[in-house]
């Protein structure tokens, strides 16, 4: 009986540049590791730096970066880094998803992506380049209220935000959403 070659499972890993979203993912990264898959942490330059010296990753854990397309002292406020991360990043993300089609330095090339829900550029890249991808929103699920319920706060005209004010508008929220 012939068995077709087995192919080692290479997931690259790819958390939106933020803290918060950051470490759901390492430990995502890490479980991948304990179970004996190659993992490629992917971040942006600016964000691998601060992470490689906060803590030692993973052993085992590749990590890479690409820019950004910001100055490193921008602020990274969330709509500039989305637009320079659709730009700037989805191209240097493209380019080294096309150099990790083919096998290097004992690693095998990457069979998979998760990267973050808020990048959908990641996953559309990724399924372009035939290569299997899944959004993982780790963002809790406050935070996913508080997204879903920016339509409202705008049509109730709860905006723009004052300093600290709570917003009254957005159901199961009152008494804890903030501006």
């Amino acid at each position: 009986m012939d068995s077709a070659p087995t192919v080692a499972v290479h997931v690259l890993v790819f958390p939106w540049p933020r803290q918060g979203l950051i470490n759901p993912m390492l430990h995502l990264a890490t479980a991948l590791l304990d179970a004996g898959v190659h993992v490629t942490f992917l971040h942006t330059e600016h964000n691998l730096s601060r992470i490689a010296s906060a803590r030692a990753p993973p052993p085992r854990l590749r990590l890479l970066s690409i820019p950004d397309g910001l100055p490193d002292d921008h602020p990274r406020h969330y709509m500039e880094l989305m637009e320079s991360m659709c730009t700037t990043g989805s191209a240097a993300y493209r380019a080294l998803l096309l150099s990790s089609l083919l096998p290097a330095d004992d690693v095998p090339p990457v069979t998979c992506v998760v990267a973050d829900g808020t990048m959908p550029f990641a996953t559309d890249i990724a399924e372009d380049l035939g290569i299997p991808a899944l959004a993982f929103c780790t963002f809790s699920a406050c935070s996913s209220l508080a997204f879903m319920s920016m339509p409202k706060v705008f049509e109730l005209g709860e905006n723009p935000f004052p300093a600290d004010d709570p917003v009254c508008g957005v159901s199961g929220m009152e008494g804890i959403l903030r501006r």
